[in-house]
């Protein structure tokens, strides 16, 4: 039995992820990075067999679509109910490791894998549609 990582994620929607940095760059530069880093990640992931990868994903009734040969290669389960904390040890409990005393994805070194480009950067026209930024009310007029 090989040893199973799991990926905790939220299904990239406009909106739904990365908010902190969307709040600075927008909406859609933050769904476009979230989007290139998950699926490079599950590149790196899928293209070493000592182990299996889980994707665990949120909201639990949404479809995720993914590109090409990785939505066929890959286990996608619901998160379920529950704080992070209940929904990793359901997480775990579905998934136990395995008898060995050593885990093989413990050699799992991402920098030795470079298959993925960094998402390019927020176009103008993505810049322009951005939040201004925020500014503390001081309670007096100009």
């Amino acid at each position: 039995m090989k040893d199973t990582v799991l990926v905790f994620t939220r299904v990239p929607r406009l909106g739904t992820v990365k908010h902190r940095l969307a709040a600075g760059s927008g909406a859609q530069a933050a769904l476009r990075f979230h989007r290139a880093t998950l699926c490079c990640l599950l590149r790196r992931l899928l293209s070493d067999r000592r182990f299996a990868t889980v994707l665990c994903v949120t909201p639990n009734r949404t479809r995720l679509v993914l590109p090409g040969a990785l939505g066929r290669r890959l286990v996608i389960r619901p998160q379920g109910p529950g704080d992070l904390g209940a929904r990793m040890a359901r997480a775990f409990r579905a998934f136990p490791r395995p008898a060995a005393q050593h885990s093989s994805a413990a050699t799992f070194r991402p920098s030795a894998h470079r298959t993925c480009a960094p998402p390019s950067p927020p176009s103008a026209a993505e810049t322009r549609h951005s939040a201004p930024p925020r500014t503390a009310a001081t309670g007096s007029s100009p």
